[in-house]
């Protein structure tokens, strides 16, 4: 199989990097630094969110930015905890509430070629459910042109109506209660926050206290990394995710080929876990989805004929209790409706001396495959086409296997090896209620 084209003309496709063992201790040490103030939801959260912090200490060398989304259903969730700890590991923060677009585009521009990461918080007060703002549709506007290298902002200035382009390429956290529009999450790793419990406990997170300690964290993950930007630069992972979720994903495992085969397998099935956690959360929150993914666990294994009647199909997921609400709300013609958009049409079918409206199992088929795709694809390039089950089927048989095989020490020591005092704090430029 041929190599895949570069990125870029004076980037070349590199397999093999110089592994840095230190660099897999130094991240250990940033999650045991996130773990100490912050309580995630599982183990591949934490390794997504580690990895995502060391990536912004080479955004120089990354061709694509991925968002991270920090949402909760509630207030009191961690969100902007979180956010706080971060804003103490990555690359030049920018903490903002409220910030005008001039200002957000022109502190970019500004940076040059090492931009800054923008720590967005409460972005569900902009992004407020209801008709869309000039000011939210700018912002999203800068959120989603600077997920991609070479992409522009483009401004009409005065006094003389110049033309004026500003790069707005960027790492960016958004916290939010609730979900984002579409087009941002889309473009971002998703992290969905809980409230704490009694039995999840954490030490106090005190800003001179957590800035001693964290900055020397971050010290050194700045230091190993942008010592290797180049190798950054050249990789090409091999990923066990496809499409949007594999430009997500590179920088992330990228930065974990650099820190050895135990980081690799980290990155693997943070990779794999949270982005099937995505699908199934837009698939709940998507009636259209939900029915698709309904009607495939019902007809899976139905194999009695091409066909089946349209009340035949309505009927079949009402005797399933978790589907019954969803086919007593739609009903017969609720159903058409809403497949409609995927391609699957009802069609007239003759039983016997009767013609009766039904589905063909092969646009269904069609439909699952185009829409309800599983996660967990080989990251060989060289993918067979199987039937849709075996897909499943084979994809269920990779999640549950070891993904590659480690040749550094599993988990070194939970113990915090780091002098609290030894940096000072890490500067933090925080913006809020910006004007221009």
């Amino acid at each position: 199989m041929d190599p895949p084209e570069p990125h870029h003309g004076e980037r070349q496709v590199t397999r093999l990097v110089t592994q840095i063992p230190e660099l897999a201790d130094a991240l250990d040490s940033a999650q045991r630094a996130i773990r100490r103030y912050c309580v995630l939801p599982d183990a591949a959260s934490y390794d997504a969110v580690t990895l995502w912090a060391a990536a912004s200490h080479v955004v120089p060398a990354l061709d694509v930015a991925p968002r991270l989304v920090i949402r909760s259903a509630e207030k009191r969730s961690g969100k902007t905890r979180l956010l706080e700890v971060l804003s103490l590991l990555v690359n030049d923060p920018v903490r903002f509430a409220d910030v005008s677009v001039p200002y957000l585009f022109r502190r970019i521009e500004k940076a040059g070629d090492t931009p800054p990461t923008l720590m967005l918080d409460e972005a569900d007060a902009i992004f407020s459910a209801g008709r869309p703002s000039e000011r939210s549709e700018a912002l999203r506007g800068i959120l989603n042109t600077g997920f991609q290298r070479g992409f522009v902002y483009g401004r009409v200035e005065k006094p003389n109506n110049q033309l004026k382009e500003y790069r707005v390429f960027a790492l960016a956290a958004i916290a939010s209660i609730g979900a984002l529009p579409d087009t941002i999450e889309d473009r971002a790793i998703v992290l969905t926050m809980r409230r704490r419990s009694g039995t999840e406990p954490v030490e106090q997170f005190r800003l001179r206290d957590a800035g001693e300690y964290l900055a020397v964290v971050r010290h050194r993950l700045h230091r190993l990394l942008t010592d290797h930007q180049d190798e950054i630069a050249g990789v090409r992972p091999e990923l066990p995710v496809e499409d949007r979720a594999a430009d997500l994903w590179e920088p992330l495992v990228a930065v974990a080929h650099l820190a050895g085969d135990e980081w690799i397998n980290r990155a693997w099935t943070a990779a794999i876990t949270m982005v099937e956690q995505a699908r199934e959360d837009e698939s709940s929150a998507n009636v259209g989805l939900a029915l698709l993914e309904a009607a495939r666990e019902v007809l899976n294994s139905y194999r009695d004929g091409a066909w089946i009647g349209s009340v035949q199909l309505v009927e079949a997921l009402s005797k399933v209790p978790e589907y019954r609400d969803l086919a007593s709300a739609l009903g017969v013609a609720g159903v058409a409706r809403v497949l409609r958009p995927y391609g699957v049409r009802p069609a007239n079918h003759r039983v016997g001396e009767s013609v009766r409206k039904g589905y063909r199992l092969v646009d269904l088929r069609d439909a699952w495959m185009r829409y309800l795709p599983s996660a967990l694809s080989p990251a060989t390039g060289a993918t067979p086409l199987l039937p849709q089950r075996d897909q499943e089927e084979a994809a269920t048989r990779q999640a549950t296997q070891p993904l590659r095989t480690a040749t550094h020490e599993a988990n070194r020591g939970q113990g915090n090896a780091e002098h609290p005092a030894a940096a000072p704090v890490s500067h933090i430029e925080e913006v809020t209620h910006v004007r221009s």
